[in-house]
C-alpha cells in the first residue's frame, strides 16, 4: 500500500544574488594604487615611526607612535605609550602630524572651541537669584 499526501506542495525559495559589496573594489583599487604607484606608496610609508600627540576631551593627551600601514584600507595601526592602540585613516591621521595642512586647520577648530567665547558670554554684569532675593553685582552697587 502507498500513501499519498494530500497536502500541497511548497515551491521552493528563491533568492536574489546578493549585491556586490562595494568595499571589496575599493579595497582592491587602494591596494592596486599602492603597488603601482611609487611615490603614492612612499607618501604613504614616510609617515610610519611618526609620533602624534592626540587629545580625549576629559582624560588629557596622549603620545603614539604610527607602527604600521594596511594599504588595502589606507588606515594606520597606531600605538599609545599607555599601551592602547587604533586604526585612524590617512585622512585622519593627517590631523596629528605637525607641518601638514590638516594639522593646522585641526589646530583652529580646537581652538576655537576654547574659554574665550566663554568670557565674552559672561562680560555682562551678572544677577544671582537666591531664595527670591536678587543680589546685586559690584557694576550695579556703584550706580
Amino acid at each position: 500500500m502507498t500513501r499519498t499526501s494530500s497536502r500541497q506542495k511548497n515551491t521552493p525559495a528563491t533568492f536574489k544574488p546578493r549585491p556586490e559589496n562595494p568595499n571589496v573594489q575599493k579595497k582592491e583599487n587602494l591596494l592596486k594604487q599602492y603597488n603601482s604607484n611609487k611615490e603614492y606608496a612612499i607618501n604613504r610609508n614616510s609617515i610610519l615611526d611618526t609620533t602624534i600627540t592626540k587629545h580625549f576631551p576629559g582624560h588629557g593627551s596622549f603620545n603614539a607612535k604610527i607602527t604600521e600601514y594596511h594599504p588595502a584600507s589606507d588606515n594606520y595601526s597606531i600605538n599609545y605609550q599607555d599601551g592602547d592602540s587604533e586604526i585612524m585613516s590617512h585622512s585622519n591621521i593627517l590631523k596629528y602630524i605637525k607641518g601638514t595642512k590638516q594639522y593646522e586647520d585641526h589646530q583652529k577648530k580646537t581652538n576655537r572651541h576654547s574659554i574665550a567665547p566663554l568670557t565674552q558670554q559672561y562680560q555682562q554684569p551678572l544677577h544671582l537669584i537666591t531664595s527670591q532675593k536678587t543680589i546685586k553685582t559690584h557694576e550695579q552697587h556703584q550706580m
